[in-house]
C-alpha cells in the first residue's frame, strides 16, 4: 500500500461526491439546452455518456481484470474526454464546466495511484519488502 494512498472508505466517499457533482453538471447542460432528446444535446451529453462508459471500463479493468496498465490507458483517455467535455460545456453553462474541475483533480489522483500500482507490478524493485515478525 502506498503511504499517500487514501483509505478505501475515503475513496468511496469522494467517488460518490464527484459523480453526484458531475451528474448535476450534466443536468445543468441538459436544462440550458432546453431538455428533451434533440440534436443539440448529442455532442455535450454524448461526451458525458462516453465518460461514464470509460469510467466503468476502468473499474472493470482494474478490479475484475486486474490490469492496472490497461486501466491507466483508459484513465488517460477519460482525462482527455473530461477536458473536452469541459470545453464543450463552457459556452453552454460555465458552472457546469467548472464543476468538472474536481473530477479532473480526482482523475489525477486516481491515475497517479494506478500508475504506481502498475509500475510496482512490473518492477519488483519498487515493491515493498516483506517484514519479518518477531516472537
Amino acid at each position: 500500500m502506498l503511504s499517500w494512498c487514501p483509505l478505501h472508505k475515503v475513496l468511496l466517499l469522494v467517488q460518490t461526491i464527484i459523480y453526484s457533482v458531475v451528474g448535476y453538471a450534466s443536468y445543468l447542460v441538459w436544462k440550458d439546452l432546453r431538455g428533451g432528446l434533440g440534436w443539440s444535446l448529442a455532442l455535450p451529453l454524448g461526451l458525458y455518456a462516453l465518460q461514464l462508459t470509460i469510467s466503468w471500463t476502468v473499474l472493470v479493468l482494474f478490479f475484475i481484470v486486474h490490469n492496472p496498465g490497461l486501466a491507466l490507458l483508459h484513465l488517460l483517455l477519460l482525462y482527455g474526454l473530461v477536458v473536452s467535455t469541459a470545453l464543450i460545456w463552457h459556452p453552454i453553462n460555465k458552472l457546469a464546466a467548472l464543476l468538472l474541475l474536481p473530477y479532473l483533480a480526482w482523475l489525477t489522483v486516481t491515475a497517479a495511484l494506478t500508475y504506481h500500482l502498475w509500475r510496482d507490478s512490473l518492477c519488483p524493485v519498487h515493491q515493498p519488502l516483506p517484514t519479518e515478525k518477531s516472537d
